[in-house]
């Protein structure tokens, strides 16, 4: 974000030094594309600097309270260093991936995960080892 800002200031200032050092800069037509390439940038940069909110809204989008209707064994543990939606989706999508897993669902809000599993395949200390290798402590609630 300072880069940009930094970009923009030399834009305007390269402008302003072009029209003090020759009068006819009324005349010329403007270069359009530095500024439109700027702008482009910007843009791109603001949506990624957004892009927690835009996760929290896909978190929070209506899915399965539980999962006890999928069947299996449920696991139920709580991540309180979740700090983000985006955090929430990234837990969620590592579960989902694991041989053996049923369905998860991670909830930022409430910081905690159910994940539902076929214990043949697949052991609670092998689940929250998943988790922990995301970077999130996982803690089994009882």
């Amino acid at each position: 974000m300072g880069l940009l800002v930094v970009a923009w200031v030399l834009a305007i200032r390269a402008r302003r030094m072009q029209c003090a050092a020759d009068a006819s800069c009324a005349t010329l037509p403007p270069k359009r594309w530095p500024l439109m390439l700027l702008s482009f940038c910007t843009l791109v940069v603001v949506g990624v600097a957004l892009f927690p909110e835009t996760a929290r809204t896909v978190a929070d989008r209506p899915r399965t309270a539980s999962t006890a209707a999928v069947g299996g064994t449920v696991l139920r543990v709580r991540i309180p260093s979740m700090d983000c939606a985006a955090c929430a989706i990234g837990i969620e999508g590592t579960l989902r991936g694991v041989a053996g897993v049923r369905s998860a669902v991670v909830r930022y809000a409430t910081k905690d995960a159910e994940i539902a599993y076929d214990p043949s395949i697949i052991s609670q200390a092998a689940l929250i080892a998943r988790i922990d290798g995301t970077g999130f402590k996982a803690e089994l609630v009882k």
